[in-house]
């Protein structure tokens, strides 16, 4: 009973960091919402044209089978190709952007409180302990604060994209896709915990 007890308020614990985290993380990134939004949108658009590419490559092998010509087809999957590196580009820009400056304002912070600390207070702590926080740790929140959100987000949105564009396209490809990642998986969940204990 009190083992059960125990490990329900770890577990209630350990959710209540996880959302004042989260919390935290959407503290730091609330001023930079829109320019993340634009970058992620970007993306996201990127991605979608190169989902597109292999639709339009389809249309391309078509026209040679019917022997028509293929300037349309073929300046028709150079654009989409162009816009959609354009799109990722883009994207990638402005979220490296708001990365570095979120990396910024949380390190002026920290420096800032730094200076002001108690001489008995720094005395206290390690200097590899601030340089890391200062470094280190701001590091981390610049993958974490924008790249973490938008590419789960548009990964989640393009891989189900993806799934239903290879059921269209060939539903065999994807039954035999399907069955070699499932194969992957399972190898994986039981090679690695051995790993790991060796």
């Amino acid at each position: 009973m009190t083992d059960t007890v125990e490990s329900n308020a770890l577990a209630g614990g350990r959710r209540a960091r996880h959302r004042s985290a989260w919390r935290l993380l959407l503290v730091r990134v609330k001023p930079y919402r829109w320019t993340i939004l634009g970058g992620g949108l970007l993306g996201f658009l990127g991605g979608l044209a190169s989902l597109a590419q292999p639709m339009v490559a389809k249309l391309a092998v078509d026209t040679i089978g019917q022997r028509r010509s293929l300037t349309g087809p073929v300046a028709l999957l150079a654009a989409v190709t162009i816009a959609g590196a354009l799109l990722s580009v883009a994207g990638l820009y402005l979220l490296s952007r708001t990365a570095e400056s979120v990396v910024l304002t949380a390190r002026e912070r920290l420096v800032s409180r730094l200076l002001r600390l108690q001489v008995s207070t720094l005395d206290r702590l390690k200097p590899g302990e601030l340089l890391s926080r200062v470094t280190s740790d701001t590091t981390l929140l610049r993958s974490v604060s924008t790249y973490g959100l938008d590419h789960t987000v548009n990964a989640t949105f393009l891989l189900v994209g993806s799934i239903v564009l290879m059921a269209r396209l060939d539903p065999v490809l994807l039954l035999v896709t399907v069955a070699v990642l499932a194969v992957n998986a399972v190898a994986v969940l039981v090679v690695v915990p051995r790993i790991r204990r060796a």
